[in-house]
């Protein structure tokens, strides 16, 4: 169903898909993806040789292309996969580049497909076993895959199913929130639970990144800011801010949070693009090709100069917004929290004022701390005219 009379015709065209989508070149090349997908869904040759990644690839690339062709994007196409059992077979787990394809392709899942359940658990269960019992690089993509998972069901019983140098991590994370969400249910009468482990988010973030980084796949610009103001944590501190410093925690405050509120989105925009400016030199360096700045000017043919005018561009007209919003009034969150949403915007300019002054900061960098917060602010002597 996969290919054609050529045994290798279909699984190439997909794997040249795969590229072309992970290079970040989906839209200059997207009617001729349009076009290698439809050619391979419409192959009706037998695909009793298919290997397990080539079917899995297959899927996962017409499903979310939206290739809505009965015979090959249902999934239905797994079940020649199956043992007398009705389950995967196990044989299928040496075939690693395959179970990981498996597991990928499960995440495209509709509603009622019960053999991507199974196909999900089956791989989670094996990557997992691969990754605990080698050091590759492979090893800990899969791990990094499964870690981000544990965040989903806050279930304490999860543990267990985590290597054992992972577990002292979880274990400590789930009992701060946990004490967290503690005492403001006795303070104000909220379980904010649901709130606190939106954290999650962050996590994904992270591995959607090293996902690109390990794939060696090239982002958009709008794919990059739209993972990384998540990435650079502030809506994490924010959530976690608002839920410390309120003394009247309201219903509509916590839809805001639940939703991202744009105030929230805008103030790590700001924080995202003051650290993109910051560090750019730096990461290319280290062959780090994520950065904002990187991506605008490969995407646009802009110079380093234009990419830059361009992000501060961004900048100004996301601190309009910010302004605008908290001088209008009529938002369901405090003042108070906006004005905290505003100073982390205002913070992140100091840290990255003259460099990156988190990650390598310089004596410029280093003075900045002491002289907002611990020296004296000094007074001139006022001449007489």
């Amino acid at each position: 169903m996969w290919r054609g009379k050529g045994t290798t015709d279909s699984l190439t065209l997909l794997e040249l898909v795969e590229t072309i989508v992970r290079l970040g070149l989906g839209d200059q090349f997207e009617s001729f993806v349009t076009r290698a997908l439809e050619r391979v869904s419409s192959l009706k040759e037998s695909r009793e040789n298919a290997s397990l990644h080539e079917v899995a690839l297959g899927f996962r690339l017409l499903r979310l292309h939206g290739c809505e062709v009965s015979q090959v994007h249902n999934a239905d196409v797994f079940k020649s996969f199956l043992d007398t059992q009705g389950n995967f077979a196990e044989n299928l787990s040496f075939d690693v580049k395959g179970v990981l394809s498996l597991y990928e392709a499960a995440h495209a899942a509709y509603e009622g497909e019960n053999i991507l359940d199974e196909a999900k658990s089956f791989a989670t269960k094996h990557l997992r076993e691969v990754a605990e019992d080698s050091s590759t690089s492979l090893a800990k993509y899969i791990n990094h895959s499964l870690f981000g998972e544990i965040f989903n069901p806050w279930d304490i019983n999860a543990l267990e199913n985590l290597p054992q140098y992972m577990k002292l991590c979880f274990l400590a994370l789930y009992s701060t929130v946990n004490e967290m969400a503690y005492e403001t249910l006795k303070e104000h009468g909220v379980d904010i639970i649901q709130y606190l482990t939106k954290a999650v988010n962050l996590c994904k973030a992270f591995l959607q990144e090293a996902k690109w980084l390990y794939e060696k796949e090239t982002p958009t610009f709008e794919q990059s800011l739209k993972n990384g103001w998540l990435l650079i944590s502030g809506c994490v501190i924010l959530v976690h801010a608002y839920f410390l410093a309120s003394t009247n925690i309201t219903k509509e405050a916590l839809d805001c949070l639940e939703k991202y509120h744009d105030i929230l989105r805008w103030s790590s925009i700001i924080f995202r693009l003051c650290n993109d400016l910051a560090t750019y030199h730096a990461e290319l360096e280290r062959g780090e090709l994520a950065n904002s700045i990187s991506l605008y000017m490969n995407e646009k043919g802009e110079s380093e100069e234009g990419a830059c005018k361009y992000l501060r561009g961004i900048i100004d007209e996301t601190w309009k917004k910010m302004i605008k919003e908290r001088n209008n009034g009529g938002s369901a969150l405090p003042k108070a929290f906006i004005d905290m949403a505003i100073n982390l915007a205002r913070v992140c300019h100091c840290i990255y004022q003259y460099g990156d002054g988190h990650g390598a900061p310089n004596s410029r960098s280093r003075k900045q701390i002491p002289s907002l917060i611990v020296e004296p602010v000094r007074l001139e002597k006022q001449h007489s005219f």
